[in-house]
């Protein structure tokens, strides 16, 4: 009988268009959208290529060679810091600054001058060195004028605090900004389950359909037939996420953290979640249809919308000023788990998240409960 149950739930959820869209189609195309909006940003404005710099000496200066030697050895990764290519002539230099070939044009006459075509952080680091490089070389010449005995230590000095150009590692994650949009959409898809789960228990009570009314006089135990209901909308819900994780890993290329497993657990946990929350909608009583619906839309919005899916940073307003909001917000517990896997080596904060997260689906769990216990029909 219970498989008999599950097997008639299933054909009946498969054939709802709306939760179909909603749950998988609407996913992936918001996420194709925002890959296509914000996919290369992180390419601009954070990820560093080697720096390409014509040297124009109208007047020979070595020590400036000697610097821009020592930056081109530098390395990050298996590229060079800076690559520095001689010009014969400032209208050469000009010429490969505007065909895009070099970042910057460093032009050594009379004094030091950097020339840039665009703003962009490789014109900000060169800058940088080239505003570096003026004040050391002025402070040495003045040491040599003045107190020549501190010309060494002063040499020592500077050459510690040259290390700022090194990179360093802090943890193998993503850390572009813009995946925390990506994070909100897992987090809404996981919502969006409510409205299979609130389609659902519609169906099941007698006041709200026709299909419920033939079901509450079935000789069939209500709780089999609302477990049936639970597992036929986790495996909707849970197959469709897992198809928007598949799409955005490989079809989309987006870096979503490479610990797999416990990315799988956070998924079944947000999906049982929003089916719970579903069901606890769709159990209220003296509602229409359709405000329950809108009651989902509305609060699965306002979730996401707090959870970074619109404007990002709000999530992290209410963890410095309201930490309690992102305690009982579902989809900021879903989008803080996915940080918490990309950026720590440790569990801890994760396994916080996914307990809260547990504990919100339980108490909607019993209230549905509760709910559906207590309607009582007349007798017509």
């Amino acid at each position: 009988m219970f498989r008999h149950l599950l097997s008639y739930s299933c054909r009946q959820l498969f054939r709802t268009r709306e939760v179909i869209f909603w749950t998988l189609l609407f996913p992936v195309l918001l996420a194709t959208f925002m890959n296509m909006a914000f996919g290369k940003i992180s390419d601009a404005t954070e990820k560093m290529d080697t720096i390409q710099v014509a040297l124009y000496e109208g007047k020979e200066e070595v020590a400036l060679e000697t610097t821009l030697q020592q930056l081109s050895q530098v390395k990050e990764g298996d590229k060079a810091f800076i690559n520095v290519k001689k010009a014969e002539s400032m209208e050469q230099a000009d010429q490969w600054l505007k065909e895009g070939k070099v970042h910057g044009v460093l032009c050594q006459e009379e004094k030091l001058t950097l020339k840039v075509a665009q703003n962009g952080i490789e014109q900000s680091v060169l800058r940088q060195i080239v505003n570096q490089y003026i004040h050391y070389k002025d402070t040495l010449e003045r040491l040599a004028r003045e107190n020549p005995q501190k010309l060494a230590d002063a040499m020592e000095q500077m050459k510690s605090e040259t290390i700022g150009f090194t990179e360093k590692k802090t943890t193998e994650g993503n850390m572009d900004d813009t995946v925390s949009y990506f994070y909100a959409i897992f987090a809404m898809t996981c919502l969006f389950a409510s409205f299979a789960g609130e389609d659902k228990m519609v169906r099941l009570q007698a006041d709200t359909s026709v299909l419920g009314m033939r079901r509450g006089v079935a000789p069939v135990s209500k709780a089999k037939v609302i477990l049936a209901d639970f597992i036929c909308c986790e495996i909707l819900e849970y197959a469709s996420v897992l198809l928007v994780y598949g799409y955005m890993r490989f079809a989309l290329g987006i870096q979503l953290g490479e610990k797999t497993g416990m990315i799988l657990i956070l998924l079944l946990a947000g999906t049982c979640y929003g089916t719970m929350f579903g069901f606890f909608i769709g159990a209220l009583p003296k509602l229409t249809e359709g405000v329950k619906v809108g009651i989902c839309v509305g609060a699965n919005l306002m979730f996401c919308a707090m959870s970074d899916l619109m404007i990002s940073g709000i999530r992290n307003y209410f963890a410095h000023h309201a930490p309690l909001v992102n305690h009982i917000n579902p989809a900021a517990l879903i989008v803080d788990s996915f940080y918490a896997l990309n950026v720590y080596n440790t569990y801890g904060r994760f396994c916080q998240n996914l307990v809260l997260l547990m504990c919100l689906t339980l108490v909607f769990g019993i209230l549905s409960l509760l709910f559906v216990r207590r309607k009582r029909y007349a007798s017509v």
